[in-house]
């Protein structure tokens, strides 16, 4: 079994803009996890972001889980 760690576990660290996606990523680097989840929710602008997630994911040899999902009300 291997250990995954979401981001929505550091959510606060996101949206009171203190972290990034790859500032997460770094995190996940320093823990005992062996892959991390990537919510859609957390992307402010996936274009752009996504090269330097891949990189950070590269840097310390995780792989990523994305997942899309919509609200509407």
């Amino acid at each position: 079994m291997k250990i995954s760690l979401s981001m929505w576990s550091v959510h606060q660290y996101w949206f009171e803009e203190k972290w990034t996606i790859t500032e997460f990523i770094d995190f996940a680097g320093t823990t005992k996890a062996e892959d991390v989840e990537l919510l859609s929710i957390f992307w402010r602008n996936q274009k752009l972001e996504l090269p330097l997630v891949e990189e950070a994911l590269k840097r310390i040899n995780y792989r990523y889980l994305v997942m899309l999902f919509a609200i509407t009300l």
